[in-house]
């Protein structure tokens, strides 16, 4: 039977608090949401970055904060993959110097997973190459692989591919799906992009200023009225009503009010209503 975890927490700062409680057993959890609603803030203060006023942290059955009895685990003791943004690679070392970094956490177990993450994440190439002659995405494969030579118990991923073009993306994306399917390693995940959530996410919990708002997995949360109010800031320009008409194998039918018919993925059953998010 799979641990569940649970995070629950309230942060004060000035102008801002953030006040979330949620428990989950997916592997990959997408955090999901507007900037400035509380996203990386949370992931830091799972980190331990953070002193928050309440918290009770426990990732897949250890529990690394819990102000009720006074534990408070130190970052570099809550054995936690962190992979933000902007890959913090030391650009004097070369590649196979930068995963080196990631090995002092692991112990003996250290080159095994340095050895899995070089083979799922296809970097042997770049071992010996310097920092500065790598591409975007090369970089964040780089980064991935340090966190996960760590032996992590959990990644957590602020937004990795933000900086990415769409092709780009559209390569590093496939990793982390590995990542998830074949080293089976639990992962938080911030997005704001729908499809990253949906390809990659088991589970999506969304936030906005600082409360999750809804939580499920990310066909039925994402595109639910709960999240409507959040459109525009997500970059959805649309938000149409419409009901089913008719559903088959090549796809199924909606029909919205001004009579536009539309054929959708996933499963719409006749008269069923929906809403429908179109950038």
């Amino acid at each position: 039977m799979t641990q569940s975890s649970q995070i629950d927490l309230r942060l004060e700062r000035a102008g801002f608090e953030l006040d979330v409680c949620f428990r989950w057993s997916e592997r990959a959890a997408v955090l999901f949401g507007p900037s400035a609603s509380g996203k990386t803030t949370l992931l830091e203060t799972v980190l331990g970055l953070h002193r928050p006023v309440r918290a009770r942290v426990e990732l897949f059955g250890e529990v690394l904060e819990d102000t009720a009895r006074g534990l408070r685990r130190p970052v570099e003791a809550r054995g936690l993959g962190w992979v933000p943004q902007q890959p913090a690679l030391l650009p004097h070392l070369n590649v196979a110097g930068n995963l080196r970094l990631g090995l002092r956490r692991a112990g003996s177990e250290g080159p095994a997973h340095l050895d899995r993450a070089t083979r799922v994440l296809e970097i042997g190439h770049l071992l010996e190459r310097p920092v500065s002659r790598l591409s975007g995405g090369e970089r964040q494969r780089v980064a991935l692989a340090r966190a996960l030579a760590s032996g992590p118990r959990m990644l957590l991923l602020d937004e990795p591919l933000a900086s990415l073009d769409l092709a780009l993306r559209a390569r590093v994306l496939p990793f982390l799906r590995r990542i998830r399917d074949e080293l089976g390693l639990p992962m938080l995940y911030i997005t704001h992009d729908p499809d990253e959530a949906l390809l990659l996410g088991e589970l999506a919990i969304v936030l906005d200023g600082g409360r999750v708002v809804a939580s499920g997995t990310p066909r039925e949360v994402l595109w639910s009225r709960a999240v409507l109010p959040l459109s525009e800031a997500l970059g959805i320009e649309n938000v149409v009503e419409a009901r089913g008409v008719t559903a088959d194998e090549g796809g199924c039918t909606v029909e919205t009010g001004a009579g536009l018919c539309l054929v959708v993925s996933g499963r719409v059953d006749p008269g069923e209503a929906l809403c429908l998010g179109l950038r």
